[in-house]
């Protein structure tokens, strides 16, 4: 806004008390104290999985807390505007990692695409999907939430690809890896629920790379949480028999700011695609609400990413991802 008009509501609001300047400050407090425990929430997510939950939305908080803190300074309330401006900064703080740390790829180095997408299991748009896939031209296609509709709708675009390591499912927890390069893989289960993972291992002309695409239950309750994060954590643990490189894709249901997540990647010592190019949330993909970054794909160190882009609506309540990456 332009200095003179926010100069002239600033003067209405402080010259009319009790109606402008109030009504500010009241709304000003409101949105503080509320966006305020959301991130006095997120903060405490190792100790609760209630409190873990508010730590996914970081950008909306920090959102929330800036407006907050224009509205008090326009009601004069500078000690308000002074708490919501230091809050907004500490959501800002632990979101602005994503913006940060683009790498450059090795003189010389070869490159992988890949496209991991959450299809969702009851959605019967196949046609958007492969049009995404054939438009970009992946090396490495990873789903979740695959049923053996899904198999059988994609089995022409995949036509002349080795065979697909896949478990279907009539439930929301199928998984199906295509790839181009040479592969071998099998399906295993992490944590109490079983939910199956492709673990495949590459052949690329860079050398052997091995690719997990998964997709842990999401947090609904105490034991749906538990059972995500003893997921997260086994994926840990699987980590030193996949060799030196690795990727790691597929519907986490949790975001950059969860306690499991960074929990799985500091223990596997993975690296997230996604810092560098920002939050590019990916759910929900079916609601005119802004979204949260729940799809991902993480890396060992010596991979490089050179693109991480969101792809259209695909019929699902996920936006797929592309990602290209650099091998060693």
């Amino acid at each position: 806004m332009h200095p003179i008009g926010t100069q002239w509501l600033r003067r209405q609001a402080v010259g009319a008390p009790g109606t402008y300047s109030a009504s500010l400050g009241a709304l000003a407090f409101v949105l503080t104290l509320g966006a305020g425990a959301v991130t006095a929430a997120g903060f405490l997510g190792e100790l609760h999985w209630l409190l873990d939950l508010w730590s996914h939305f970081r950008v909306h908080a920090a959102a929330t807390l800036a407006v907050a803190t224009l509205l008090a300074m326009l009601a004069g309330r500078k000690r308000l505007a002074a708490t919501a401006f230091a809050l907004a900064v500490a959501n800002a703080a632990v979101v602005a990692p994503l913006f940060a740390g683009r790498r450059e790829a090795p003189a010389g180095a070869r490159t992988l695409k890949i496209v991991v997408a959450n299809v969702l299991t009851e959605n019967t748009d196949a046609a958007g999907l492969a049009a995404f896939i054939r438009a970009r031209d992946p090396d490495v296609v990873g789903l979740v939430e695959v049923s053996d509709r899904w198999l059988r709708d994609l089995a022409p675009l995949f036509a002349g690809w080795p065979e697909p390591v896949a478990e279907p499912r009539p439930d929301n927890f199928g998984v199906a890896l295509f790839s181009r390069v040479p592969m071998t893989g099998r399906i295993e289960r992490f944590g109490p629920i079983g939910e199956p993972t492709v673990v495949a291992r590459l052949e690329s002309a860079a050398g052997p790379l091995t690719v997990v695409v998964t997709h842990p239950i999401p947090p609904m309750s105490r034991e749906t949480a538990a059972a995500r994060d003893a997921h997260l954590d086994a994926l840990a643990a699987a980590r030193p028999a996949w060799g030196r490189s690795a990727v790691v894709m597929g519907d986490l249901n949790a975001t950059p700011w969860s306690a499991p997540f960074r929990r799985l990647v500091a223990r596997a010592g993975l690296l997230d695609a996604r810092r560098g190019f920002g939050v590019v949330p990916t759910w929900p993909a079916n609601l005119p609400v802004p979204g949260i970054p729940i799809d991902h794909v993480l890396l060992t160190p010596e991979l490089v990413p050179l693109r991480f882009e969101r792809g259209p609506a695909i019929g699902s309540d996920h936006f797929p991802l592309f990602v290209e990456i650099a091998l060693p």
